[in-house]
């Protein structure tokens, strides 16, 4: 094999001449000229449309946001469940709905049977306190009657007509008390579950109203408990003649001792009702006050399925209060409507002090 040559120099390997820079070949050739002179700028190719949530492209749950749509590259751009987020983020179908409606239900039903329990453990003191507006009432008739006789304790005694009915009467008034006392924990999973199909603008309205709801529900019973059973008592047991003898039974007093409390009391949530109605945009004070007739007249007959008797005394004092509380709820509505008109205003009137 013949020896190379002292004068030709050996030639390197292709990994050595790219770590060392030296070339032993020929010259490089000139570089070619740019297909786009720079006094004319590149074109600029049409940006791709984003794919579609839930395509092949994207995984499920993912948006179409960018780095350029106000998030950082990279991060993902997935909301809801996907990306750890609250689960209400993200609309419920119509099965999880009942599900929704079922786990609320059952929650209430629970607590309401705690309330029995504890109204029948003091059935004795719960009788006392829900008589005692007859009480009241039957010694003022009888002190207007015989002011100087002494007052005898069968006056105010009220009566039974057959076996069942006081063991009957004791289990009303406990359903009664538990409705009250449970009342709290029900209107909570109440709100709770109209929070789950509202929007996130909109549940903060549910912040609002759910300690408003107890409240107006508590002054409801107490107007009904010192106001209207106290009047209606005294009205009714006095219309009559020397000729007639009254004899009232537990069960009847019962049954104008529940209208008069729980049934006034959720008539005091109509006001509220008409206001959120209105946040929400189901409604506005323009829509109540152009419906005041109908309003009134659905009233009475509300009046009249929900008192027990058949007196006109009864459904007055039930229908009253219902078309106050309606005509209250469009004043709410409208002041609320021109205050949050007035703070819309606000940021862009230059005369508006900061």
């Amino acid at each position: 094999m013949p020896e190379p040559s002292p004068s030709t120099p050996p030639s390197l390997p292709a990994s050595a001449e790219a770590t060392t820079g030296v070339s032993a070949g020929p010259p490089a050739p000139a570089p070619s000229p740019p297909l786009f002179p720079s006094s004319s700028p590149a074109p600029q190719l049409p940006p791709s449309p984003p794919a579609a949530a839930g395509s092949p492209l994207l995984p499920a749950g993912a948006s179409t946001l960018g780095a350029g749509d106000g998030v950082p590259a990279g991060a993902g751009a997935v909301t809801g469940e996907a990306a750890g987020g609250p689960p209400e983020d993200r609309r419920l179908s119509f099965g999880e709905h009942l599900e929704e409606l079922r786990s609320h239900v059952l929650r209430g039903l629970y607590g309401f049977a705690l309330a029995i329990l504890l109204s029948l453990a003091c059935q004795d003191a719960l009788m006392a306190l829900a008589t005692r507006p007859h009480r009241v009432t039957m010694q003022r008739l009888e002190r207007e009657a015989h002011p100087d006789a002494p007052l005898s304790p069968s006056i105010y005694k009220l009566k039974v007509l057959e076996y069942p009915e006081s063991i009957m009467a004791h289990i009303k008034l406990s359903l009664i008390a538990a409705t009250f006392l449970s009342s709290p924990w029900i209107f909570y999973q109440l709100w709770a579950f109209v929070a789950v199909g509202l929007y996130v603008h909109e549940r903060k309205y549910v912040f609002l109203f759910a300690p408003l709801t107890f409240g107006l529900f508590c002054v409801g019973i107490l107007f009904g408990y010192f106001g209207l059973i106290p009047f209606g008592l005294y009205y009714l047991a006095s219309f009559g003649s020397e000729v007639v003898e009254a004899s009232f039974t537990l069960s009847n007093y019962l049954d104008f001792f529940l209208t008069l409390t729980l049934v006034v009391g959720l008539m005091f949530e109509l006001p509220l009702v008409m206001l959120f109605s209105a946040k929400i945009g189901l409604g506005s004070a323009a829509s109540f006050r152009g419906h005041w007739r109908a309003a009134i007249l659905v009233a009475f007959v509300v009046a009249a399925v929900a008192t027990p008797g058949p007196d006109p005394v009864s459904q007055c004092l039930l229908a009253g209060p219902l078309i106050g509380l309606y005509f209250f709820g469009i004043l709410l509505c409208s002041w609320f409507a021109r205050r949050d008109a007035a703070s819309a205003l606000a940021p862009s009137d230059p005369a508006q002090p900061e």
